[in-house]
């Protein structure tokens, strides 16, 4: 951080003000030329043992980088709060959420699917990944709330198999993981299937449906 400020600067924290809404950036990759790494320099990035590090200020010279990035086949990240995978995600989750059937059984934010504590896949809701190589997406995030993409109200339960399919989509699987979270849906949902069981047994039985069905396989057995 010294290298931004100069001896002759009478209020060198100015400059430092800058660095702090300045976005810091990861490019990495499995080789770089030294067309490539005078490239990077040139940008302001520096070499630390295994990747490219540096800062940056603007969308602008993000949509270039990414853009070089995607020609040269390096991966492109943004490493703060928003655009990094904490390791103690899963622990987080299970401190602030608890069971919500019987002390004992989660539910899929999803699909509403009991689950025990070791069936749980914890997914956040905003991805990680979407939001680890957008700017944009982050700053939508930054004015819905979510300063922490391992924050607690952004970590569901989720099954294994709805993880998969989720991946990194937003839109509906967004809308489906805020209201998922409350059992309540779950139980109205499973009220009203049973309802609509009954409705159709009755309207089968009140045309004579099922008895001309059961006539039937008595015709054959």
């Amino acid at each position: 951080m010294g290298k931004f400020f100069k001896k002759s600067e009478k209020f060198p924290i100015i400059r430092y003000i800058e660095v702090i809404f300045m976005y810091p950036i990861i490019i990495s990759g499995k080789f770089f030329t030294k067309k490539q790494r005078r490239f990077l320099r040139k940008n302001g990035f520096e070499w630390d043992g295994l990747d490219f590090v540096g800062y940056i200020d603007n969308d602008k010279k993000i949509r270039k980088l990414k853009y070089y990035c995607q020609q040269h086949k390096f991966r492109f990240k943004i490493r703060n709060s928003l655009g990094t995978r904490s390791s103690d995600y899963r622990r987080i989750f299970f401190i602030y959420h608890k069971p919500v059937i019987h002390s004992k059984y989660y539910l899929c934010a999803y699909c509403g699917r009991r689950l025990t504590k070791d069936k749980v896949t914890v997914d956040h809701l905003y991805p990680v990944g979407k939001a680890a190589n957008s700017l944009k997406y982050q700053k939508k995030l930054t004015k819905k709330g979510v300063k922490n993409i391992n924050d607690p109200g952004n970590l569901v339960a989720a099954c294994k198999a709805c993880n998969a399919r989720k991946g990194m989509k937003t839109g509906l699987w967004i809308f489906r993981g805020k209201i998922g979270r409350y059992k309540t849906l779950w139980y109205i949902r499973w009220v009203l299937r049973l309802f609509l069981f009954a409705l159709i047994c009755y309207l089968l039985w009140k045309h004579h449906i099922i008895s001309d069905i059961l006539d039937t396989f008595s015709r054959f057995f």
